[in-house]
């Protein structure tokens, strides 16, 4: 098999736009086992190749082959290994980015890994953390460099407090304050949250008052129960 590969590695070195060349190749690494050799190779090609469009579409088929053979691996480590290559190597193609999209989510799957995020923004074309979409922000707070999570947590921390989901937007400053204790946003989306929902409880009380002596029924009734029920939410 090893002789075998070697021939068909000189073929390539040879024809480096062959497609079919390529596609024997390719098959033969995965047929070996050779999930490094057949990505650097493919990744070399499409960097140096004098025509890189001729080899996309069997560049794209191994990619894709790549992906497949991680799904059928029962070892969950090298299974997302070979997800992270597939995915590096399809996102460097430049128009398959769903399927290095996929690759990542199959790769995240079997667990979080600090390299998912990262190919993750990459593939994005690193956007800024305030323009990050939430599914990215969610992969970096979890996984990605310290600065990173911190970034990305102060930013949905944020998202939910503007929306008023409170718990949500508590849960993520507390877990800001536990990353970062002395963090700024932290603390004062924490306070912010506090004022909140000491405002909350005072409109509901001050609801509560007025429902005892409200008419049982017409609209002194309907706005007092309102009141209340707005205030309660």
């Amino acid at each position: 098999m090893a002789a075998a590969l070697d021939e068909l590695r000189s073929e390539v070195v040879r024809n480096p736009s062959d497609a079919e060349v390529l596609t024997r190749f390719g098959v033969a690494c995965l047929a070996a086992g050779e999930v490094t050799t057949l990505h650097d190779w493919i990744a070399g090609l499409l960097r140096d190749a004098e025509e890189p469009d001729a080899i996309r579409p069997t560049a794209r088929a191994l990619g894709r082959a790549l992906a497949a053979l991680a799904e059928d691996l029962e070892d969950q480590d090298e299974a997302l290994e070979i997800y992270l290559r597939a995915a590096r190597l399809l996102g460097e193609l430049g128009d398959a980015a769903e399927d290095a999209a996929d690759a990542l989510a199959r790769a995240w799957r079997i667990r979080p890994d600090e390299r998912i995020g990262a190919q993750a923004h990459a593939l994005l074309g690193r956007p800024a953390i305030a323009t990050a979409p939430e599914y990215l922000l969610v992969a970096l707070s979890q996984v990605g460099s310290e600065s990173m999570r911190v970034q990305s947590l102060r930013r949905l921390a944020a998202i939910e407090l503007e929306a008023r989901r409170i718990d949500q937007a508590r849960a993520l400053y507390q877990e800001l304050r536990a990353l970062r204790p002395e963090d700024g946003d932290a603390a004062a989306g924490l306070a912010a949250i506090e004022r909140m929902l000491s405002s909350a409880d005072a409109d509901a009380r001050e609801a509560r008052e007025h429902v005892p002596g409200a008419a049982t029924s017409g609209e002194d009734a309907v706005l007092a129960w309102t009141r209340l029920g707005d205030a309660e939410r």
